[in-house]
């Protein structure tokens, strides 16, 4: 839609019952955002929890509000609350966007407040995360320069690291792994479907207070390792190695996976 159809006075504020239309419509709303700013709005898990609660009724679904006007999304925000019972130590995660046509006419702010005064009490459950947002660099995200007014602090910052892979790169990475050797209790394998519920085990104690990362599901991982880009040889995973005593009938190595350390270091997230 053109900018002039999104105004104030044209779109309305409603809280969507969860669809495979709305979330069709959503993913479009999605991807025109993450087109225009180069970066997504919302987390794969955002959406994931999504789809989980359209499929099943056995959790607290997220709460949705948008702001649209003939079927066309001109802003949405999801609130994902914390799973498990664990509202109480474990935040919920709110993300939030307007459409790059509805900008710049204060839809942002007036629906951003619009839905925090829905969530009521509930909000302060929630921690905001906000993508795009590069502080080092001074170049601000429209979300970030909102949470940013609207009073939000930020508490934590998430920094997506990327090598590029020329070439000149891949032979030096080549060179410096050939110029490493683990230990000879350590090897390095594949992912494998025996692997699921150690990865599981390890992760939630690994990012046991993130809000997102610590409170993947066998079901979630399973829709990750099933999607097209997941390739089981760019997963790999280290092992200890236990030589089996000398006996007639023993040959080889056993194997087992590692155990998570007792002391984790705490992710960085990207939260408000």
């Amino acid at each position: 839609m053109a900018p002039e159809q999104f105004t104030p006075e044209a779109v309305s504020f409603t809280q969507p019952v969860l669809s495979d239309e709305f979330l069709a419509r959503f993913d479009d709303f999605a991807a025109t955002v993450q087109a225009h700013d180069g970066t997504p709005a919302f987390s794969e898990q955002t959406r994931i929890e999504l789809s989980k609660a359209l499929a099943t009724h056995d959790a607290v679904p997220p709460r949705v509000f948008v702001l649209e006007r003939a079927g066309y999304l001109a802003a949405a925000l999801v609130a994902v609350p914390a799973s498990g019972g664990q509202q109480d130590t474990v935040p919920g995660v709110i993300e939030a966007a307007v459409h790059p046509d509805a900008r710049g006419v204060h839809l942002g702010q007036e629906f951003f407040e619009l839905a925090i005064a829905e969530l009521g009490a509930e909000a302060s459950l929630y921690n905001l995360w906000v993508h795009g947002s590069a502080q080092d660099t001074g170049i601000e995200s429209p979300a970030n320069a909102l949470a940013k007014a609207e009073g939000f602090k930020p508490v934590r910052v998430l920094y997506k690291m990327v090598l590029p892979l020329d070439p000149q790169t891949r032979e030096n990475l080549v060179e410096a792994s050939d110029a490493r050797q683990l230990p000879d209790d350590l090897l390095l394998r594949t992912y494998t479907r025996d692997d699921e519920q150690p990865w599981l085990r390890v992760n939630a104690q690994a990012f046991a207070h993130h809000p997102e990362q610590g409170r993947l599901t066998l079901a979630d991982l399973r829709e990750r390792t099933g999607a097209d880009w997941f390739r089981p040889k760019g997963s790999s995973l280290p092992a200890t190695v236990k030589t089996p005593a000398a006996s007639p009938h023993s040959r080889g190595r056993k194997y087992r996976a590692l155990s998570p350390p007792r002391h984790c270091h705490r992710p960085v997230k990207s939260t408000w």
